[in-house]
């Protein structure tokens, strides 16, 4: 199979809302009778204080369809969701397939990466995480659609299980706050961690900001979850 083929037509909608199973049948419906079809989809949901929010990244084929992307957002705002970012640069077959792994098997992998190789293996997961950053950059940055590509960026990865995060700006920096990080996660009988765990999310912001601000980003997770604090911060400081 060849990754890099590119398929025409195919396009990301990420979303997130208080979204019901009606909704979801209603939508379902309306791409079936508009010939839009669905290639791949994750979703999950969250209780947050605005109720039950539903977070989702969907990879949608257009070649076929009987509407424009922009009728499918027309028609999509009905239901009024809290955000929706759409990717519309053509993708790969690379692109559209989804992996996932739970997250205790996902904390196995990190354990593994921070215990066995020390801080080679902190080193490894930070540029993982600054090649996946910039790889993303790339793609927003040939995407008109896109309002606010950190925004996106954090919506894109709280519908792919990642955590659930947002935003607090000032002047001369930013700061993104997250909770139920997958690499921070901790059960309460776990012990506390003496130092941050989130290497990758933290590469994965240097990288998707120094790309799309043009200029080195240094990030500092300055609170964590597995230290004990109720959420995890990133302080974002251009360099």
């Amino acid at each position: 199979m060849m990754l890099t083929k590119l398929v025409p037509g195919i396009v990301e909608v990420s979303m997130k809302g208080v979204i019901t199973l009606p909704m979801i049948a209603q939508l379902m419906e309306y791409l079936e009778q508009n010939g839009i079809k669905v290639v791949s989809a994750v979703m999950s949901r969250r209780s947050e204080r605005g109720g039950e929010m539903v977070s989702a990244t969907m990879f949608l084929d257009f070649s076929k369809s009987k509407v424009s992307i922009d009728e499918f957002l027309k028609h999509v705002e009905r239901f009024k969701l809290a955000s929706i970012e759409v990717l519309d640069v053509p993708l790969s077959t690379g692109a559209i397939n989804i992996m996932s792994f739970t997250l205790n098997d996902a904390k196995a992998m990190l354990s593994t990466a921070h215990e066995m190789f020390k801080s080679a293996g902190k080193a490894f997961l930070y540029y993982l995480g600054l090649g996946l950053g910039k790889r993303k950059a790339e793609e927003v940055a040939i995407c008109t659609r896109i309002r606010d590509p950190l925004e996106y960026a954090v919506l894109w990865a709280q519908s792919m299980g990642w955590g659930e995060f947002a935003i607090r700006r000032s002047i001369g920096k930013v700061y993104v706050l997250a909770r139920n990080l997958f690499e921070c996660f901790r059960e309460e009988a776990e012990e506390v961690s003496p130092e941050p765990r989130s290497q990758i999310f933290r590469g994965f912001l240097a990288g998707f900001l120094s790309r799309i601000w043009g200029k080195d980003v240094k990030v500092v997770e300055i609170k964590c979850t597995a230290k004990g604090d109720e959420c995890c911060e990133f302080e974002i400081t251009p360099s």
